[in-house]
């Protein structure tokens, strides 16, 4: 994914859920999420789509991501429109969140 590409050296930003659903369109099964977060004061808002070979994973990951959930995001610093959803970035949250409770 070309709007990736380099993207792990993007500042970090905390997005919140405004809706998640999948669709099983011409293209496939896909996870949209859709989501708000501030960047340098600004409201903005984004679309993290995630295509999946069945409906039903589309729609377990979907769900992971309830409306109001805070979850990390990458911010492109020269075109702050441009955010991207990583994994890794999401693992090391839940891992930071789970030391707290330990």
């Amino acid at each position: 994914m070309l709007k990736a590409r380099g993207s792990d050296r993007w500042p970090i930003e905390e997005a919140t859920v405004l809706s998640s659903s999948a669709t099983n369109d011409f293209g496939g099964p896909v996870a949209e999420v859709i989501y708000s977060f501030r960047h340098e004061g600004k409201l903005m808002s984004g679309t993290h789509h995630k295509p999946f070979l069945s409906y039903e994973s589309a729609k377990e990951y979907a769900v992971k991501f309830s409306k109001d959930m805070r979850f990390t995001l990458r911010v492109n610093p020269e075109v702050p429109i441009t955010s991207v959803v990583r994994e890794e970035d999401q693992d090391k949250t839940a891992m930071k969140l789970s030391a707290r409770f330990d």
